[in-house]
This record gives structure tokens, sequence and C-alpha cells, in this order.
């Protein structure tokens, strides 16, 4: 057993880590509180999980599904997925996938025999 006295803390050094403590316990507090909160009803889907588009760009699935079946829609996505202006970071790979798919199915669908919007 060693002979040295525990180090005492001047009160500056006491005040100190009484705040970091402080501040550590109402963070944990707040953390508690926000898992205590009931979670909002989920919105009228049809059934199915969101994208990650729906999940974090809703604007524009709610631009797509205004265009959906139109070359507007297949000029909309593909200006969605060429990067014209300097400085822009691009989509997430799984996003970009589900975009090009996009594509792919509206281009389909408007070019088939009596496809488009009537």
């Amino acid at each position: 057993m060693s002979d040295e006295l525990p180090k005492l803390f001047s009160d500056e050094e006491f005040n100190e880590q009484r705040l970091v403590r402080e501040r550590r316990e109402l963070a944990d507090r707040r953390v508690q509180d926000r898992r205590a909160q009931p979670m909002p009803p989920p919105e009228n889907t049809d059934g199915l999980p969101q994208s990650t588009i729906e999940q974090r760009f809703p604007h524009i699935v709610k631009k797509l599904t205004a265009l959906w079946l139109t070359e507007a829609c297949a000029e909309y996505l593909s200006g969605l997925t060429v990067a014209d202006r300097p400085g822009r970071q691009g989509f997430p790979l799984d996003v970009m996938e589900d975009l090009m798919m996009l594509y792919e199915i509206n281009d389909m669908l408007i070019n088939q025999p009596g496809g488009g919007r009537p």
C-alpha cells in the first residue's frame, strides 16, 4: 500500500469537474427524455417501407409524382443524376441507383405502345 495521500483539487479544478459532471448528467437526461417521448403516428403509405429518397428527399418525390409517365419526368431525373453545377456534393449511392432505376422505368413505360399519360 502506498503512503501517498490522494491528490487534492483546487477550488477552480473542483468547480470545473463539477460543471463537466453536471453537463454530462444533463445530456443523459435529455437522451432519456427523448427516448420516453411517444413516436409520432406513421403517415398513410402503401404499407411498404419508405425508400431513402422518400425519407431524405421528399421534395424530389413530390415532383416525381407530379411528373411521372412524362418526358418532363425523364428530363427531371436526368438533371438530378448529371452534375452540371460546380460545388454539388451529389447523392448517396443508393439514392443514385434508385433515381437511375426510376428513369429506366419511366422511359420504358412512356415508350411502350399506349404508354405515357393520357
